[in-house]
């Protein structure tokens, strides 16, 4: 008792071909499409305040990406341990 006539009279090779390809890929456009007209529905566009925007200044991947300052702040603050480490040391050769 199919559902479909034409299927009573498919080979095993066409039914193996559909069930494994064809109605997988009717499954995925039919998902999508569910996603698609769901999340068409929302939009978030969020709303910022001035003081947010003053906060949160814009930069680049080029800025983000350098790290020199950083670099900088680590040696200076080595510097300052070895020399505080420098003035304890009660040993001058």
């Amino acid at each position: 008792m199919e559902a479909n006539p034409d299927r009573a009279i498919e080979t095993q090779k066409s039914k193996a071909n559909r069930l494994s390809t064809i109605d997988a890929q009717k499954k995925t456009i039919l998902h999508e499409e569910i996603n698609r007209a769901y999340y068409n529905k929302l939009q978030f566009k969020p709303k910022i305040n001035p003081i947010s925007k003053v906060i949160g200044k814009r930069t680049r991947a080029k800025d983000m990406a350098d790290n020199s300052k950083v670099l900088e702040h680590k040696r200076r603050i080595k510097e300052e341990i070895e020399n505080k480490k420098l003035k304890e040391c009660s040993f001058k050769p």
